[in-house]
Parts: structure tokens; sequence; C-alpha cells
């Protein structure tokens, strides 16, 4: 599931990707990068701004604190008109064994 919605999101199929990440995180609630990307897409495609944060904080609270300065400097731009290009993009599986 994690996996196809990476798929989509790339593909910029945002409801689609969306919807993956949330059948994933039922099947797999300890992953940090579910809810960081259904965060990211919630945003994209204009959500509730609660809704955006609330996933936005479940992947602060399962994530390193080095990860935790990145994740909360895209938090702080979130809401800001002009997001960068590295902000469309999804989180992938591999992301934490850099």
């Amino acid at each position: 599931m994690f996996n196809k919605g990476i798929k989509y999101f790339y593909k910029k199929q945002f409801s689609r990707a969306l919807k993956l990440f949330l059948e994933s995180s039922k099947l797999n609630p300890e992953n940090p990068l579910v809810y960081w990307n259904i965060g990211k897409l919630k945003a994209i495609l204009n959500a509730n701004k609660n809704e955006i944060i609330k996933n936005y904080q479940k992947t602060l609270s399962l994530i390193d604190d080095k990860t935790k300065k990145i994740l909360k400097l895209e938090l702080n731009n979130v809401f800001e008109k002009r997001k960068s290009k590295k902000f469309f993009s999804p989180i992938p599986e591999n992301y934490f064994k850099k």
C-alpha cells in the first residue's frame, strides 16, 4: 500500500495516493513516513489546517530528533503560498536508510 501511494504521489495523482496512505496507516500505524506523506498530500489538496497539523504531529511523535528539525521546518512553511518543489515530493520508504 505504502509503495503504491508513493507511485501515485510521483504521478501527481494526489487523491489516489492519499487513499493508499490512509489504508497503509491502518496496516502499519507505526510508520512515520505514512503520516508525513498524508500531511503533505492534505496540504497539497488544501485540507483543513488541523488535519494537516495532526498528521505532522503524529510523524513528529514517531521520528528521531535529527529528522524532527527537517519536519518542523517543513511544517512551518506548509501553509505558505510558495511551496518548494521538494515539498511536492513524497517521502519514500528508504528515507531513514540514507
